[in-house]
């Protein structure tokens, strides 16, 4: 009997092994991922960056225009490049741990920690533009909230350690690997995504 840790553990991800559904939680995939595409447009001033940049206020249009709609495409094809990358990577540390998981299960868990790492991104979008807070001064889930352009602490942010827990759910609840391999796993993360970027800002 495999003894769970209750901050890895949640009952949907276990689930996800036994029973992996992914038809509902692709569509729901998809709806997130357009509407964060589509909100993106907006909370960010690009036209004015443009402008800030050389560019005449008809050139900043234009060019604005071009990159909003290339911004929802590239962000709507970006989810699934990085779905694609995250199964691959759960994949192997599945083989080597021999957690004995289908592909169709890593595959439902995955999608499960999109759609919640999404809807977080959703929200946070949602509150930016109702605020008129432009993200590429201040993340209001990340430490430049008290240094608005800090670059450094723009990638401290609370939705990378949302993130990391739910990569160490996975590994726990889903290909149950121990509390010590997930937990290894998820300071792996951090380190990659929080910390390494720090010495290159």
């Amino acid at each position: 009997m495999m003894e769970y840790s209750k901050i890895l553990h949640i009952d949907s991800f276990e689930q996800d092994r036994n029973q992996p559904k992914v038809g509902l939680k692709i569509l729901l995939v998809i709806i997130i991922a357009a509407i964060s595409s589509v909100l993106s447009m907006f909370v960010v001033d690009l036209t004015q960056t443009l402008i800030d940049n050389g560019l005449s206020q008809s050139q900043a249009e234009e060019t604005a225009n071009i990159m909003k709609y290339g911004s929802v495409i590239g962000g709507f094809i970006g989810v699934w490049v990085a779905i694609g990358i995250t199964m691959l990577v759960v994949f192997i540390i599945g083989k080597i741990f021999k957690a004995g998981v289908s592909a169709k299960s890593i595959f439902a868990s995955i999608l499960r920690y999109t759609i919640i790492t999404g809807i977080i991104t959703l929200i946070i979008l949602v509150i930016q533009w109702i605020a008129h807070i432009d993200p590429q001064e201040i993340a209001i889930d990340s430490l430049n909230i008290f240094d608005p352009g800090n670059m450094k602490l723009g990638s401290i942010r609370l939705s990378t350690l949302i993130s990391a827990w739910l990569f160490g759910v996975i590994l726990h609840s889903t290909l149950h690997l121990s509390k010590k391999a997930s937990w290894i796993f998820v300071i792996i993360y951090i380190i990659l995504f929080m910390i390494l970027p720090l010495f290159f800002l």
